[in-house]
């Protein structure tokens, strides 16, 4: 099982290549992809609480399925094997033609 650090998890996917920005609210840290300068619906959700502070492989599997990725392509991005276009083709080859914002 491999463990992965909450904020070092958050600091890469917000790097300006991967497209990716956060919101705050009291209990938890909103990750939501932005495109062309507005937020999509792709987002997931991350603790607070210092029991948050460590993300399993079931967070990551669950954190995979909000923003459209299977657990291989979260972690290629985690891993900066891929960029915000990669995302992008991601989310279109995963939801097929659909798309709530024709973000694709």
């Amino acid at each position: 099982m491999t463990i992965y650090d909450r904020d070092k998890l958050i600091k890469v996917f917000c790097k300006k290549e991967k497209g990716f920005t956060t919101l705050n609210n009291p209990k938890h840290i909103i990750l939501f992809f932005k495109h062309e300068g507005s937020r999509t619906p792709f987002k997931t959700h991350l603790s607070r609480g210092p029991h948050g502070r460590k993300v399993d492989d079931y967070l990551i599997e669950q954190m995979s399925m909000q923003l459209k990725l299977t657990k291989d392509q979260f972690i290629g991005i985690y891993d900066c094997k891929y960029n915000k276009n990669d995302y992008i083709l991601f989310v279109k080859e995963n939801l097929g033609t659909t798309d709530p914002l024709d973000l694709l």
